[in-house]
């Protein structure tokens, strides 16, 4: 059983939703009368709106979600659960938000209550997939309390095309959750092989799949946990990607550009490798300024878009002397695409042209990429470059850590790129070692 309050955005306004799910019949979404101004000011996580607020009454409607929370769970603790229905959460719908002859909500175009979807049956996976990616751009993912972003709405509709070529090939053509299973995810795997695909592309793919299988396993639409089957891996590959050394962001930072577009790239990428922003989080740092001053010293004052985490990031000598090069102001905001296929070219004019090579599995067969330095240059490179500096300037792990968003220890180290030569200094200069 599950309940929770989310927004539902229309042309006008943006509407707190609450719904309640016992089972597959027993449901219950409808509106509690209340909306708000921005939908950046509501917290998914709390299901709140965030103080203060724009919306007026904010408080107001902070409490009358919580009197709702507080009353249903009175009602856990008195009954048991498969004994609480629509009929009982409605009474209590009514009490706290003023409703009379409440009448069960439904999403548009979707009947959930007969597995379906747009007409079409949720059982049949590929549809399941477009029911998915439309429904949590709207409503928040209930395992991140997130709405999913472009960027993984894209990496479904492509995993759903693999898939359906897949089938295709196999002339499947309604294909459902029930025929998932060992032989299934042997025979697509060997598949995407053929595709000369890499093991990392292949594993987001099978890691979509089972957040698709698992999402309709708990709406009850199948009881097929292959899923959670030792067999079935999302595979990965740890690639030794490139950082930037502090030698070669000075290059970077000291090259004199004549273009003011590139100059202004060049700032962005080089305050990226000082801080080791997100991408997404610098431009949004670039479009709504937040610095603030503690004591002596200026950081940047960020909630992480990706975490809702917030950081607080010094600003060294270097970014100081990068604004007060650009008239005391930050770089103007530029796309991340652009970014990236024109710090390619500043790298190269900067020196960064030191042959490198990358290891990776292609299908089932491993190959070493070795091509200039630069050519594998991007964003990410400069977060990569920021958090492997650190670390190996001494600067404490949870420090760096808490800057970078890194949920675990072991998940950093193997973000960072720290050369054996480095590591066996390090290692040499222990006491038990002298």
């Amino acid at each position: 059983m599950k309940t929770k309050f989310y927004l539902r955005k229309s042309s006008k306004k943006t509407t707190i939703y609450f719904e309640f799910r016992n089972g597959t019949k027993n449901k219950l979404r409808v509106s509690t009368g209340f909306s708000i101004n921005n939908e950046k000011e509501w917290k998914p996580i709390n299901q709140r709106i965030k103080l203060p607020s724009s919306t007026i009454n904010a408080k107001i409607i902070n409490s009358k979600l919580s009197d709702m929370e507080s009353e249903l769970n009175k009602l856990y603790v008195k009954m048991e659960m498969e004994d609480i229905n629509i009929e009982l959460i409605t009474k209590i719908f009514n009490k706290i938000f003023g409703k009379k002859n409440l009448i069960k909500a439904k999403f548009q175009n979707k009947n959930i209550e007969s597995n379906e979807y747009n007409g079409k049956s949720l059982n049949n996976v590929l549809n399941y997939y477009d029911y998915y990616v439309e429904k949590y751009q709207k409503v928040p993912l209930p395992s991140t309390k997130k709405l999913l972003k472009k960027v993984s709405t894209k990496a479904y509709k492509s995993s759903k095309k693999k898939l359906e070529l897949f089938l295709s090939s196999k002339k499947i053509y309604n294909f459902t959750f029930n025929d998932i299973n060992e032989s299934f995810y042997e025979s697509f795997i060997d598949y995407l092989y053929t595709c000369d695909f890499s093991i990392n592309y292949i594993g987001t793919i099978i890691k979509r799949l089972k957040s698709v299988m698992k999402s309709s396993f708990d709406k009850e639409i199948h009881s097929n946990i292959a899923y959670l089957k030792p067999y079935f891996v999302a595979q990965f590959e740890i690639i030794n990607h490139p950082y930037l050394n502090t030698s070669e962001i000075d290059k970077i930072i000291n090259l004199k550009i004549n273009d003011e577009d590139d100059e202004n790239i060049r700032n962005i990428f080089a305050i990226q490798c000082l801080t080791g922003y997100r991408i997404e989080d610098l431009l949004n740092q670039l479009k709504n300024p937040d610095i603030t001053t503690e004591g002596d010293k200026r950081f940047f004052h960020t909630i992480q878009l990706k975490t809702q985490n917030e950081v607080y990031i010094p600003i060294t000598s270097k970014i100081l002397k990068i604004i007060s090069e650009n008239k005391g102001k930050l770089p103007k905001y530029v796309h991340q695409n652009i970014i990236n296929k024109r710090i390619k070219e500043i790298c190269k004019e900067a020196g960064i042209t030191k042959k490198y090579s990358i290891t990776r599995t292609y299908g089932r067969e491993r190959k070493i990429i070795t091509l200039p330095k630069y050519k594998f240059v991007a964003t990410h490179t400069a977060r990569r470059s920021f958090c492997t500096n650190a670390y190996m300037a001494g600067v404490r792990v949870h420090h760096i850590m808490s800057i970078s968003g890194h949920k675990t220890e072991k998940v950093f180290l193997n973000y960072v790129k720290v050369e054996k030569r480095f590591e066996a200094i390090k290692i040499a200069e222990h006491p038990y070692f002298k």
